[in-house]
């Protein structure tokens, strides 16, 4: 885990750099797609707990909910354990 921390906290500091250089400014869903793809997807690599672009997914179901068996809930951003894998899995 404390590697993926620090792949997390370094791809947060150069979106925040980019955000604040650019005076960039939009809405949640559009800072999240524009972190995960523009700035975490960058920190993959061989050997890494985050080693294929598949393992990072947005607005995806993440566990039931009590409310219903239909209902779940849902997180902006996940990194997935492994490529390509959903709550299911």
């Amino acid at each position: 885990m404390d590697t993926l921390d620090r792949i997390v906290n370094r791809s947060l500091r150069a979106f925040l750099d980019h955000i604040n250089r650019e005076k960039w400014f939009g809405r949640e869903n559009e800072a999240v797609s524009l972190y995960a793809f523009g700035f975490l997807q960058h920190e993959r690599g061989e050997g890494s707990p985050l080693s294929d672009p598949t393992q990072i997914a947005i607005e995806v179901g993440v566990a039931d909910t009590p409310k219903s068996p239909n209902s779940q809930v849902r997180k902006d951003l996940v990194i997935w354990r492994e490529p390509g894998v959903n709550r299911w899995y």
